[in-house]
C-alpha cells in the first residue's frame, strides 16, 4: 500500500517555500498551489523524501518508464549526502528526462493536469537536493510545456538553445567566470505590462526567462533571449531603436544589442500594433499614429524580421522598449517657419520680437537643414529672449534611472555675441548640466557647467559636435566635443533627480545667431 498518493498530498512545503521565494518568478498564471506537493519532510537528502519521490514517480509512469525514472534517480539519493555536486547534476538529469518523457504521464484520479503532476513532482524532487526557494520552480506555471514555453535542461559546460513559438535562449558554455552549474531553463508568457514604471515605451508580448537553481554570480558568456515581435511584413518594430529590457529588483534595465533573434519569427499578421484597419475610425486613427511614428524609425535590421534579440547575464521578465526619446533633425520642416513637432518628443519654444526661431536650408559651413535662433533682442535680464526646449519622449513617467547619450551638432554665425547655453534639465527645471558659447576678452570659447576652464574654441561658421553622457544613477555627466572627452565624471549642475529636457535657452542674453540641428536623446544598454 502507498504511504501517499500524488494527488493527496497537502501543501505546507510550497508554504514555507513561497515565503523564501520572494521575487522569483512570480506570475498570475502560475499553477494553484494545491497542486504542489505539502506533505513535511526532513531537509536534504531525509529517506521519507526519498519514499515520497518513489511513490510519485510511481503516480506518475507505469513500466517501462518507472523504471527508468527509478533508475535515474537513484544515482542522486546515493550521492546526496556525500556529494552534493554530484547529486544536484544528476537531479537534472533526471528533470530533463521527465520533461522528455511527459507524454507518458498517466491520467490523475484528482484530474490534475500532467502538467501540473509534474511541476509537483519537482518541487518535491530540487528541495530534496538542497534547492528551495529561488532555487526550485516554485511557482512555474503548466504553459512551460504548451508551445507558449519552453523547459531544458542546460550543462553548465555545454551550449544550448531553447525556443517556445514566439521566444528563444541560448546558453553558453560557461567560463571561469560564469556559473558551471547545470540549470533547469524555463520560458513561459506573462503579462504586458512586466516592466512596469519605465519610461520607456513598451512594445510586443513578455516574456519570463527563469533559471534553477538561481544564476549566480551571473551567466558568463552571457545568454543570448530573444522575443518575435508582432510586425507585419515590411514593417520595422514599432519602436525607436528596438533593445529587450528586462526587469531587474524593481528596476528596467536595458540588455546589449542581439540583433534579430530567434531567427525563426514570422510576421504576425493578426498583431497589429494599437489598432487595425477593420476596427472602426478609432482604431483606424490609431493605426494611422502608428504608421506615422513608425516612419521615423530607421532600423533596417528589423525591417523585415520579427525577432528582437539582447544580451543578458541574468534571468528575469523581458519586453521590448524603445530606446531613442528625443530627436530633432528638421528635414521635415518648411524653410523659413518655426520648427514643427519632432520626429520624437515634443518643442517648447517662444521668441521675442526681434528675435525669431526659424529653419533654414543651410547656415556657414552647415550644408542642410537646421533650426537657427536669431538673437537681436539685446543682453539685458528683461529683454525676452530665446527658447527652444525639447521634451523628452516617455510612457508616462520621467527618466529616474540608467545612462543617456544627448547630442547635437551647432555653430555661432553671428559676428558679435556675448553667450549662448545649451541646457539639460529635469521635470522640475533643475540644471544637470549645461554648454556654453562666449565671448571673453575677445576670444571664443567653451565652457561647461558654469566653469572658467575653456575647453574648446569655437570658430565662426564652423560646426561642432557635442555629446553629454547622463549618467542618472550616479548624478555625473561626461562631456565630447567631437569625439573627444573634455571633462569626466562631473556631478550634476543642480539636485536634478531626472532627465526631462534638452534646450537651447537664450533667454535675457545677446546670444548672436546660432544653428542647432541633429538632436538625439538614447538611453544606453546597462552593463
Amino acid at each position: 500500500m502507498r504511504h501517499v498518493t500524488l494527488t493527496t498530498l497537502a501543501i505546507a512545503v510550497v508554504a514555507v517555500a513561497a515565503c523564501e521565494q520572494q521575487a522569483a518568478d512570480r506570475s498570475p498564471t502560475a499553477p494553484d498551489a494545491g497542486l504542489s506537493f505539502g506533505k513535511s519532510t526532513g531537509g536534504p537528502c531525509d529517506a521519507e523524501t526519498a519514499r515520497l519521490i518513489a511513490t510519485q514517480q510511481a503516480d506518475l509512469w507505469r513500466k517501462p518508464e518507472l523504471g527508468a525514472a527509478k533508475a535515474l534517480f537513484a544515482p542522486v539519493v546515493s550521492n546526496c549526502a556525500a556529494n552534493s555536486p554530484v547529486a544536484k547534476s544528476r537531479m537534472l538529469d533526471y528533470i530533463q528526462w521527465t520533461i522528455d518523457n511527459r507524454g507518458a504521464i498517466l491520467a490523475q484520479r484528482s484530474g490534475a493536469t500532467a502538467g501540473a503532476a509534474l511541476l509537483a513532482h519537482w518541487n518535491t524532487v530540487f528541495p530534496f537536493v538542497g534547492y528551495i526557494g529561488q532555487d526550485q520552480p516554485l511557482t512555474v506555471p503548466e504553459s512551460i510545456f504548451t508551445s507558449d514555453g519552453a523547459a531544458g535542461v542546460v550543462d553548465g559546460n555545454a551550449q544550448r538553445e531553447l525556443t517556445a513559438t514566439n521566444a528563444a535562449v541560448t546558453i553558453y558554455a560557461q567560463d571561469a567566470a560564469g556559473d558551471q552549474r547545470d540549470h533547469l531553463i524555463v520560458i513561459y508568457p506573462i503579462a504586458a505590462n512586466c516592466l512596469a514604471g519605465t519610461n520607456l515605451h513598451q512594445s510586443g508580448p513578455c516574456f519570463q526567462f527563469s533559471s534553477f537553481p538561481h544564476v549566480d554570480p551571473g551567466f558568463s558568456p552571457k545568454f543570448k533571449a530573444g522575443i518575435c515581435q508582432p510586425v507585419h511584413e515590411g514593417e520595422a518594430i514599432s519602436l525607436n531603436v528596438p533593445a529587450l529590457g528586462h526587469l531587474t529588483g524593481n528596476l528596467t534595465k536595458i540588455t546589449e544589442n542581439g540583433g534579430a533573434y530567434p531567427t525563426f519569427c514570422s510576421h504576425v499578421a493578426s498583431a497589429v500594433p494599437d489598432g487595425s484597419w477593420g476596427g472602426g475610425l478609432l482604431a483606424v486613427t490609431k493605426r494611422l499614429a502608428w504608421v506615422a511614428r513608425n516612419a521615423f524609425s530607421v532600423e533596417p535590421l528589423y525591417a523585415v524580421h520579427g525577432g528582437l534579440g539582447g544580451i543578458g547575464e541574468r534571468m528575469s521578465p523581458f519586453r521590448a522598449v524603445g530606446l531613442k526619446v528625443f530627436e530633432a533633425d528638421f528635414q521635415n520642416d518648411a524653410v523659413e517657419s518655426a520648427p514643427a513637432n519632432p520626429g520624437v518628443g515634443i518643442w517648447t519654444q517662444f521668441a521675442t520680437p526681434p528675435g525669431t526661431i526659424l529653419v533654414q536650408a543651410l547656415l556657414g559651413q552647415h550644408a542642410s537643414k537646421l533650426v537657427v535662433l536669431s538673437q537681436a533682442g539685446g543682453n539685458c535680464a528683461n529683454c525676452g529672449g530665446l527658447l527652444l526646449e525639447g521634451h523628452l519622449d516617455s510612457a508616462g513617467v520621467a527618466a529616474t534611472t540608467g545612462v543617456y547619450d544627448a547630442e547635437w551638432t551647432s555653430l555661432q554665425d553671428g559676428p558679435t555675441m556675448k553667450a549662448a547655453p545649451f541646457v539639460l534639465r529635469d521635470n522640475e527645471g533643475r540644471e544637470i548640466a549645461r554648454v556654453t558659447y562666449s565671448v571673453t576678452s575677445s576670444t571664443n570659447i567653451i565652457t561647461y557647467n558654469g566653469g572658467n576652464t575653456v575647453l574648446a574654441n569655437w570658430v565662426r561658421h564652423v560646426p561642432q559636435r557635442f555629446r553629454i553622457r547622463v549618467n542618472l544613477d550616479t548624478k555625473k555627466t561626461t562631456l565630447w566635443i567631437d569625439d573627444v572627452v573634455k571633462v569626466a565624471d562631473a556631478s550634476f549642475v543642480a539636485n536634478a533627480t531626472t532627465f526631462s529636457a534638452i534646450a537651447a535657452d537664450f533667454r535675457g542674453i545677446d546670444s548672436g545667431t546660432m544653428g542647432w540641428d541633429d538632436i538625439k536623446v538614447q538611453r544606453l544598454p546597462d552593463n
